[in-house]
This record gives C-alpha cells, sequence and structure tokens, in this order.
C-alpha cells in the first residue's frame, strides 16, 4: 500500500514518525511532502525520509495550487494521505485535504495536541475544511469532547493518542543519562542548576498585534526577561552554579535568538541540536520556561518543573490548556519571570519542591498510540 503524509507543523511530524516507521517496516511505501519555506523539511529529511519539497503558494482555496497537489496526488497514487494541522493558511496539509476530497481519496488526520487553541483562533477558517476528513485521531478525551463540541461526527473522531507520546514515556527512563548527554554537549557541570528557554516562534519571522495567535507579548520580550533574569543569577550566585540553555526547534534560523544572548547573557547556551527528534533537550534542564508551544505540552506529561510565561494574557479562554489544568507554573505580568527565577536562584531546592507540589497530577496518557493509529490508517490501505 501507499500513504502520503504532508504538514508543516514539525509536531504533527514528531507524532507522525513512530507511524510512518511501521509502514516502512511492513514493506508499504511512504511518500513525504512539506512547503520549501517550513522547518518540517530539515525534520523529515533527519527521520531518514525523502521529502516532496512544495512550492510556498499552497493557499487551500487556490485553484492553481490546489490543481498542483491533485496532480502529485494522481502521480503517486496513495491509498490515503495523512494531515495534520497548522496556523499557516497556506499549508500544504489544507492543500492536500481539498485535493484528496475531489479525488476521493481518504483523508485521515492526526490532532497531535490539545486543539483548544488552533480551533480558537482558526476555527472559522479550518472547521469546515477538516470535517471533510475519513477519521480524526485525537490524543485523549477533552479534545474528543473539543471536537464534537464544534461540529465533528462522533464516529469520525478516533480515540488513539499522540504517537509522541510513546517515545516520550519510553524516554522517561533514560532522562538522567539524556541530562548528562546534552548537558557535556554545553560544558555544562552536572552539579549546575540549568534554566532552559523553548522558543516557539521564529524571531526572524515575529507574530505582531495583527496576528490571530497575538497574546499581548512577543516571543522576543518573554526572551529577553528570561535572559536578564538569568544573567543576573549568574553575577549573583556564580556564573557556572546557575546556566542557560535556548533552544530553537529544528529548522528555525534563530539569527534574532543569538543577537540577543550575545547582547544581554553572553554565556547562556544556544540549543540549534536535533537531538535525532528526540527529546533530550526536555531533561536537561532543572526548570523549564517557555510561552506556548508543544514542549509546554510535552513537558507537562512528562511531570517536568516547567513555568509557562504569557504576559499580559488576561483572557483565561485563551490559556493553553496545562496551565488551566495546573500542570505547570503559569505567569501571566510582565516581570513575572523575572522575579520567579530571582526567587529560585536564592533557593533552588525550595524552589523546586514548591513548584512539584502545587502541580496537580496528570491524567495518564493514552497507552499504545503508535499502535492504534497505525491500526485505524492500515483500513484505508490496499495491499
Amino acid at each position: 500500500g501507499k500513504i502520503f503524509a504532508t504538514c508543516n507543523s514539525t509536531g504533527f511530524w514528531q507524532a507522525a514518525i513512530p507511524v510512518l516507521n511501521r509502514f516502512v517496516a511492513a514493506g508499504h511505501i511512504v511518500h513525504t511532502a512539506a512547503a520549501k519555506s517550513s522547518p518540517s523539511v530539515p525534520f523529515i529529511v533527519s527521520e531518514r525520509f525523502s521529502c516532496h519539497v512544495l512550492e510556498d503558494a499552497l493557499v487551500w482555496n487556490d485553484p492553481a495550487a490546489v490543481k498542483r497537489m491533485q496532480d502529485l496526488l494522481c502521480d503517486l497514487g496513495p491509498d490515503c494521505i495523512l494531515v495534520g494541522v497548522a496556523d499557516t493558511s497556506a499549508g500544504s496539509e489544507k492543500t492536500a485535504i481539498f485535493a484528496a476530497h475531489d479525488l476521493g481519496i481518504p483523508i485521515v488526520v492526526l490532532v497531535e495536541s490539545w486543539p483548544h487553541m488552533w480551533l480558537n483562533a482558526y476555527g472559522e477558517r479550518d472547521i469546515p475544511l477538516y470535517l471533510q476528513a475519513s477519521a480524526t485521531c485525537v490524543m485523549d478525551q477533552l479534545s474528543l469532547d473539543e471536537l464534537c463540541a464544534r461540529g465533528w461526527d462522533r464516529s469520525l473522531v478516533a480515540l488513539t493518542g499522540n504517537p509522541f507520546n510513546d517515545v516520550l514515556a519510553g524516554e522517561l527512563a533514560h532522562k538522567d543519562a539524556y541530562r548528562r548527554e546534552v548537558r557535556a554537549h554545553f560544558g555544562i557541570a552536572p552539579e549546575a542548576f540549568v534554566f532552559g528557554y523553548m522558543t516557539t516562534d521564529d524571531l526572524d519571522n515575529p507574530v505582531g498585534p495583527d496576528h490571530p495567535e497575538w497574546l499581548g507579548h512577543t516571543e522576543e520580550s518573554v526572551l529577553r526577561e528570561f535572559l536578564i533574569a538569568l544573567h543576573l543569577a549568574k553575577c549573583e550566585h556564580g556564573d557556572k552554579m546557575f546556566e542557560g540553555i535556548v533552544r530553537v526547534k529544528p529548522g528555525f534560523k534563530g539569527a534574532r535568538v543569538r543577537e540577543l544572548i550575545a547582547e544581554i547573557c553572553p554565556t547562556a547556551h544556544y540549543d540549534s541540536v536535533n537531538h535525532q527528534g528526540k527529546p533530550h533537550a526536555l531533561f536537561a534542564p532543572n526548570i523549564i520556561v517557555t510561552r506556548y508551544s508543544q514542549m509546554l505540552d510535552h513537558a507537562a506529561q512528562l511531570g517536568l518543573p516547567t513555568i509557562s510565561v504569557l504576559p499580559n494574557l488576561y483572557d483565561a479562554q485563551r490559556r493553553p490548556i496545562v496551565n488551566r489544568l495546573e500542570l505547570v507554573t503559569a505567569r501571566y505580568r510582565p516581570g513575572d519571570l523575572l522575579e520567579l527565577i530571582k526567587i529560585t536562584a536564592a533557593n533552588p531546592e525550595a524552589a523546586l519542591w514548591k513548584m512539584c507540589d502545587q502541580r496537580r497530577s496528570l491524567s495518564p496518557m493514552v497507552t499504545n498510540a503508535t499502535d492504534n493509529v497505525t491500526e485505524l490508517l492500515e483500513r484505508y490501505m490496499v495491499i
């Protein structure tokens, strides 16, 4: 059989790769595709899949773009397509849904994270398109309930779990080894206390006030506060006692991130290492700091001490699910991160204990997600 997978989101690919590897091992043919400007392209290639690099003019309802996607699908002849969700209106996943629906090719959607923020920002645009899917896979009951409330047919939504959570669960047993590995890569002492900042946006392409994902602040403003706080902690308590790692997503340029590090805290470490698609970067720090990203969800699901910083976001309905479930430490005022890192640096052990003590336990992740998604896709495969 043949399967065609496409999406501009690296979160989708993290979830899809374990499933696609199963199909390759079983002798099926897997085709992948992503827009050339997408950070997904280098990630797909790093996972040893050949990738059809698509032009960027892929607005889903543009007849010319749809025709090009239809031509590609007719040439490849897949039994079904596997797509995810992404914020862009010009994503290959949307064009593929539109093209495949017209061609009568089954469409399976893999929603790899809680869908609330995606639907709140892009529901009016995306829901009519995604309702055309033959099946939609979600990670938990909360996600299933949300889709059904937004118009999905319950019989077409499958509670499969997120295959990347299988990877996460397996990696937990090796977290100490990964912490040593990443720290050794940067020359960080094993006993150092490390703050890890996980970027969510490419600062070379910042989100502005007119963007649906505008949350009252920028990635740069939060990163600046983090680097200032880290610099003050290092100055007060010793340069090597407190360390910082700033990680950018695979495929992101990171030029502005490097400039900010050089300007504010030159001894912070810039991390663009892919770690072979595994969550090593999450295990290196003692505390993870981020705005809202897939890394926030992953850290929360793993039970790692995590701070979600969203200054000026006072609308509770726009807050990430993990914040609302109190699975992470959430802060919403400018200056909160600076104060929190100062308190943590003064007494790291007490601060960590308090963060973990206040966090609610997470309901168990759906297990065997890779098996579940694979079995669902196999229904559409022609052997």
